[in-house]
């Protein structure tokens, strides 16, 4: 799911393949909206789903290992990738430099140049051992960080990204030991911390200049999908 502010814009991928656009009213509040588009882009669930506010191209990685691209607006695909052999568990997107990163389920990332209809790639991170599911990602635009949870071992690597058209000198510049089954994770660029969230509803607090955790509670009973 994906929310663009500037064209009041939520994406919704699905887990039949399909995609929903909603346009959201902000003068009412946001509690009412129209949809504006469904269509049938994947074979599996949708993984990923991001959408450009200037072509309103739709951006999409599903389990199927395909990366498509989709006009919104004249509602057909402009592109369509396949990428890696492992189904897809990401998407994140410098927005800036117009750059998508996919994660799998075979310890890789992708990173592709997104400035023409059809996306390139400019390079590929081992991020953690083959066979192993990176099932959170995300990136920092301020300072150039990408962090990947492992599901497997609960590993958290950070990875300072190379200028666009210097992919290829991304760095490996540290790693968090996490909780085995975790699931998601986000940055505070501000406060320096990351969290991440694990499949018995546990969220750990990290401190990145420590490079150790710092608090751990117990927030739900079951998996944490989202923080």
């Amino acid at each position: 799911m994906h929310y663009d502010n500037t064209i009041n814009t939520l994406v919704v991928g699905k887990d039949d393949g399909s995609v929903t656009l909603l346009k959201i009213a902000e003068e009412l509040n946001f509690v009412k909206y129209d949809e504006a588009l469904t269509y049938k882009v994947h074979t599996a669930r949708i993984m990923g789903v991001w959408i450009d506010p200037l072509t309103e191209y739709v951006y999409s990685v599903s389990e199927d290992t395909k990366f498509k691209v989709h006009d919104a607006n004249k509602n057909f695909t402009v592109g369509e990738l396949f990428v890696g052999s492992a189904k897809h568990t990401g998407l994140q997107v410098d927005k800036e430099n117009k750059r998508a990163f996919i994660s799998n389920r075979d310890g890789q990332v992708f990173i592709y140049d997104i400035n023409q209809k059809k996306p390139v790639l400019s390079h590929s991170i081992q991020a953690h051992s083959k066979g192993s599911a990176i099932r959170g990602l995300y990136y920092d635009p301020q300072r150039s960080y990408l962090f990947t949870v492992n599901h497997s071992d609960g590993a958290i690597g950070i990875f300072e990204i190379g200028k666009p058209g210097k992919e290829k000198f991304t760095s490996h510049t540290a790693n968090f030991t996490g909780r085995k089954g975790s699931r998601v994770g986000v940055w505070s660029t501000n406060r320096y911390e990351f969290y991440s969230g694990d499949e018995d509803g546990t969220v750990t607090f990290f401190d990145a200049k420590k490079i150790a955790p710092i608090y751990a509670m117990k927030a739900h009973s079951g998996g944490i999908c989202k923080l």
